[in-house]
């Protein structure tokens, strides 16, 4: 089973760390930390926070590797005719 919001709870992680000025490398290794935390929780989500900060995306790939890309939606992979 999944735990969906746990990208909603890590995107106000990184939100704080940011507004509090948590300079790079910080941010880094707190992330390293963070998401071991929230994946052995069964977060399977924290790859939309991707966007929200450069020190997130090297730690998240650190650890899991490149995201997969989504796979297209019929209608974008077939138009009107699907």
């Amino acid at each position: 089973m999944s735990w969906k919001g746990g990208s909603v709870i890590f995107s106000e992680v990184i939100d704080a760390l940011i507004d509090n000025g948590v300079p790079d490398e910080a941010r880094y290794n707190i992330y390293l930390d963070l998401i071991k935390v929230f994946e052995d929780e069964d977060c399977d989500t924290l790859d939309e926070c991707m966007d929200e900060d450069k020190e997130f995306k090297k730690a998240y790939i650190e650890l899991n590797g490149e995201p997969e890309e989504d796979e297209p939606s019929q209608e974008e992979e077939y138009g009107d005719d699907w």
